[in-house]
């Protein structure tokens, strides 16, 4: 495999996490309630989903073909869903009500269960890893699978390493408790969109 294809799956794995996104959303929330701590617990969460969702992207990169697109359909669509009907809610949930719900769990537990279902995860990860591996994907075979993961967890390391800083500042908490309410209906808006996104993509692929 060329090295600069193993470079681009950590630069991948990098704009991966550092793309605004409902993950992004939900961890300055954690980080402006709670703290640096918390914020890195929901990370290391995150993370886990993080790995799930760009295997199966590198996975459909490189044996979509020897699969078949079913599989990632019914992905694209069961996110895109989900992640449509939890805009909604957001959006039109009442005042303050997603400040109580982040005091009512644990951030851990929360990152784990926000990065298993966060719906906006494959075909974010799908376009990053398409976008800049793409162009080789015809050189890539199954053994380069291991070290294509560990490279795309170095980068959501580095990501989410330097977005836990930014949200546990001062001036971020200041500005998100100000604007709380404002970005609480704003993150409903980018899960609606994220959550067509997933279903369109979805739509694509069985014209691959």
């Amino acid at each position: 495999m060329k090295i600069h294809l193993l470079m681009l799956t950590a630069v991948a794995g990098l704009a991966y996490i550092l793309t605004p996104g409902p993950g992004v959303l939900a961890l300055f929330g954690v980080g402006a309630n709670h703290g640096r701590a918390a914020g890195a617990y929901f990370a290391l969460g995150h993370l886990v989903g993080d790995c799930v969702w760009a295997a199966l992207a590198l996975i459909g990169l490189i044996g979509i073909h020897s699969i078949g697109p079913l599989f990632f359909q019914c992905l694209g669509w069961a996110c895109g869903s989900y992640l449509i009907w939890l805009g909604f809610k957001v959006i039109f949930s009442r005042p303050q009500s997603g400040s109580v719900i982040l005091k009512k769990i644990y951030p851990m537990k929360y990152g784990l269960t926000f990065g298993m279902t966060n719906p906006k995860s494959y075909p974010v990860a799908m376009a990053m890893f398409t976008g800049l591996i793409g162009a080789g994907a015809a050189s890539l075979a199954w053994r380069d699978l291991p070290i294509l993961l560990m490279l795309a967890f170095f980068g959501f390391l580095l990501g989410w390493m330097a977005l836990i800083f930014v949200a546990s500042t001062q001036a971020v908490r200041v500005f998100y408790f100000r604007f709380e309410n404002f970005i609480l209906r704003a993150s409903g808006l980018v899960f609606l969109i994220f959550g067509f996104l997933s279903i369109i993509h979805s739509l694509t692929l069985s014209d691959m």
